[in-house]
């Protein structure tokens, strides 16, 4: 029988991003990555910390290249999801 898996969407450059990660993120990611809209620390109700980012990329190197920043200090991604309201405020078809 088949399996069906979900449609994977296409990267759509250049594009805004929220990206949730557990911890905290040091405020030196500044310093590796010039992007950054928004970096908000936020406590779940399990009372564990966790990272909501917004960042601008100019291509997918750009969000591959943020996010292995990310694993490479130990944070595990929770979420990402591209801003459709600002690629439609652009005229970017997704």
């Amino acid at each position: 029988m088949p399996v069906d898996f979900p449609t994977i969407p296409k990267f759509v450059n250049p594009g805004r991003y929220h990206i949730r990660v557990t911890g905290k993120v040091r405020n030196e990611i500044n310093d590796y990555f010039e992007g950054i809209e928004k970096l908000e620390l936020v406590n779940t109700k399990k009372g564990i910390g966790e990272t909501k980012l917004t960042i601008h990329v100019r291509d997918q190197a750009e969000l591959i290249g943020f996010i292995n920043i990310l694993y490479n200090w130990q944070h595990a991604l929770k979420k990402i999801r591209l801003d459709e309201a600002k690629i439609n405020s652009n005229n970017i078809k997704p």
